[in-house]
């Protein structure tokens, strides 16, 4: 079965607010696989700096998905990604808003 938009914006949310009460420097992957828990060894500035946006998560090499995701950066430790904000994802969360 297919992701979802909305899955997987939400799966990625779950992970980031996992690794944001992380301590050290050893953060888990936030893509989309809940049960995925790959490591990621970031300093703790590369994981604020990135974090300044709230549709851009870390992930291991590989674990994106192309169709919802554009790849920023990459290098062999990790793949910083970024949503992509499908027509009908952003009406649905501006109607959810009006309600």
């Amino acid at each position: 079965m297919a992701t979802k938009d909305y899955e997987a914006d939400e799966r990625h949310r779950v992970k980031a607010a996992r690794n944001r009460q992380a301590t050290g420097n050893t953060f888990i992957c936030e893509c989309a696989d809940l049960r995925c828990n790959a490591k990621l060894d970031l300093t703790t500035a590369e994981y604020e700096g990135m974090h300044a946006s709230t549709i851009r998560f870390w992930v291991k090499p590989g674990h994106g998905i192309p169709a919802l995701e554009r790849v920023l950066e990459e290098n062999d430790r990790y793949e910083v990604v970024e949503k992509l904000r499908t027509a009908p994802y952003v009406l649905s969360v501006r109607g959810a808003r009006a309600r």
